[in-house]
C-alpha cells in the first residue's frame, strides 16, 4: 500500500481533519504560498485548489515577496522552460522569477496546471503563506518583513526564525530546525509538524489586523532594520 494512503487511514489525521473542517467558516480561499504547505492546507482541509502556487515551489523569499506584491503583472507573463539537468523536474521562469514545479513529470503539465488555477483566484478572499528563511545562515530583513505587510490581502502569516514582537503578522518558530521541521510528518501520528505548533484554520478564518495594516503603511519609507 503506498505511504499517502497508510497516512489517510491513521485514526488521528482523520479525526483532527474532520473537526478542522468543521471549523473552518471561511472558505472558497486563495492561498499563495512559497512553498508546499498551501497545497497540504487545501488538502487537509479538503478544499479546491484556487491558488496557481500550489504544487510548487518559488525559487526565494524575495522573489515570492515580489510576486505578492505585483501579482497582477506576474500573472500576465508567460512562464517559460528552463532546462537543468541536475534537476529531476521542471523549471519554470515568470518573468525573473524561477518557479520550481517539484510535483509535476512534465512541462506541459506544471503550466497547464498554472494557468487553469490561476484563472480561479478569488481576489476577494486571498491568504498569504511566506517564511524568513534564506538559507541556513541567512534570512530576510526586517524592511523585507515589514515590504510584506504591503501586499493586499484579507490575512498574512510570515514564519520567522527571530521574534518581531511589534509585527503583528510574524509567526516565531524560535528556531531553524522548528522552521524547516514544518513539513516532517510525524510516523506515529500521521500528522505533519505544522498542525503541532500552527492554528492555520483560526487563521483562514480571521482576517488581518487594522494594526498590521497600518504598521505597513507607516514604515513605508523606514530605514534598513536588521
Amino acid at each position: 500500500m503506498e505511504k499517502d494512503k497508510i497516512k489517510e487511514l491513521l485514526p488521528i489525521p482523520y479525526l483532527l481533519h474532520k473537526i478542522q473542517k468543521y471549523r473552518l467558516k471561511n472558505r472558497d480561499i486563495t492561498i499563495l504560498s512559497s512553498n508546499c504547505l498551501g497545497g497540504v492546507i487545501y488538502h487537509c482541509l479538503g478544499l479546491k485548489f484556487l491558488s496557481p502556487t500550489i504544487n510548487l515551489r518559488v525559487n526565494s523569499t524575495r522573489e515570492f515577496l515580489r510576486f505578492c506584491l505585483n501579482i497582477n503583472y506576474y500573472l500576465s507573463q508567460e512562464v517559460t522552460e528552463v532546462k537543468d539537468e541536475g534537476t529531476p523536474y521542471p523549471l519554470g521562469m515568470l518573468g525573473d522569477i524561477k518557479l520550481h514545479f517539484n510535483h509535476y513529470h512534465s512541462f506541459d503539465e506544471a503550466v497547464y496546471k498554472w494557468e487553469s488555477r490561476k484563472k480561479r483566484i478569488n481576489w476577494d478572499n486571498i491568504y498569504v503563506i511566506a517564511h524568513d528563511y534564506i538559507s541556513d545562515t541567512e534570512t530576510i530583513t526586517k524592511k523585507e518583513i515589514l515590504e510584506f505587510g504591503k501586499v493586499k490581502c484579507k490575512n498574512l502569516i510570515l514564519f520567522t526564525r527571530k521574534p518581531y514582537d511589534d509585527i503583528p503578522y510574524v509567526f516565531n518558530l524560535k528556531s531553524l530546525n522548528a522552521q524547516k521541521r514544518m513539513m516532517i510528518t510525524n510516523k506515529f501520528t500521521g500528522l505533519r509538524d505544522f498542525e503541532k505548533y500552527w492554528d492555520y484554520v483560526k487563521f483562514l478564518n480571521s482576517e488581518r489586523t487594522t494594526s498590521s495594516i497600518s504598521m505597513a503603511r507607516t514604515m513605508d519609507n523606514a530605514r534598513e532594520l536588521k
